[in-house]
């Protein structure tokens, strides 16, 4: 005799099967993409007092003061020999609200970032909770990357049913290497130290505003992507306060630029910097006199990871 409850439980356990095993292989790709990403870095992780100091005195004065204010040090009182620590990636938790649809949902995410320009690259792997139209909570999983000069944006339902994928376009690129450049104030140091020789590195380059002493623009190329972003300092703290840029928006199946632009808060000493633990985003498109925010996050844990 079949037990009463044993069609049930199959019934469940092929469900549960069918649910799991897409996340799974949905896992194994993040892991693949995280380990590639730290493959390319096999540099060493110290740099000295000089080297850094003769780096940060081509900059321009307002980004200076910057990278003095993040190292809660002036750069002239370290001894030239003394060893700095520079990590090879960053390990954050988060969780924040996304624009969805009109609505903010929850999510929460892990992030993997190569925290040296030469390598530049980032894996965002993230769980958001969407409601249906009859109320139900579907779980989503969206993966954000730039990994060895290629853009990638998936998203996925339970099942593996598939809602968005792109790949390696010249404008997701571009996007998403300007993510890169924007959390790089998270590791700041990847926007001044370039190659393991010390030589200069025409990739990356600073430009003083014309008209603020509190902006500077950050020109990089990277595996033929150039981009450029202003960043806007605080004139007494010296910290990140904003950043903007003209990016690229997907409008339907068009592309659009638009202006872009991000915020830093809640500073706080990880890492031996001080570095943001709150940033937000979105777009100000023509017709709008406010930014719309579609990103706001919360930094959790911080994991720099030397070797």
């Amino acid at each position: 005799m079949i037990p009463p409850l044993l069609p049930q439980l199959l019934v469940v356990a092929a469900a549960t099967f069918a649910w799991l095993f897409p996340y799974h292989g949905w896992s194994k790709e993040t892991h693949d993409l995280m380990q590639t990403l730290n493959d390319k870095d096999t540099d060493h992780t110290h740099i000295t007092a000089v080297q850094l100091k003769e780096a940060v005195a081509k900059l321009p004065n307002v980004v200076q003061k910057w990278i003095n204010a993040v190292l809660n040090h002036d750069l002239s009182e370290y001894d030239g020999s003394k060893e700095i620590p520079f990590a090879r990636c960053l390990r954050i938790s988060q969780k924040g609200k996304f624009l969805l649809n009109g609505k903010f949902i929850d999510f929460t995410a892990d992030q993997e970032f190569s925290t040296r320009s030469q390598h530049a690259g980032f894996v965002w792997d993230a769980n958001m909770i969407m409601m249906d139209c009859i109320g139900l909570k579907l779980p989503i999983h969206v993966r954000d990357a730039y990994v060895c000069g290629m853009g990638m944006l998936k998203a996925q339902m339970p099942f593996g049913l598939p809602i968005m994928r792109m790949d390696d376009s010249p404008e997701l690129n571009e996007g998403e290497l300007l993510r890169w450049c924007a959390e790089a104030v998270m590791f700041p140091l990847a926007l001044v130290w370039m190659t393991k020789s010390g030589e200069e590195n025409s990739t990356l380059k600073w430009h003083a505003s014309d008209v603020d002493e509190n902006a500077a623009t950050l020109e990089f190329n990277h595996n033929g992507t150039n981009v450029r972003l202003n960043f806007n300092f605080d004139s007494q703290t010296h910290l990140v306060t904003s950043m903007h840029c003209m990016r690229p928006r997907m409008v339907g199946t068009l592309t659009e630029r638009a202006r872009w632009e991000g915020y830093c808060y809640d500073y706080e000493r990880r890492g031996g910097m001080i570095v943001p633990t709150r940033m937000e985003c979105g777009w100000k498109l023509d017709n709008q006199k406010e930014v719309e925010l579609y990103f706001k996050g919360k930094n959790e844990s911080f994991i720099y990871l030397m070797s």
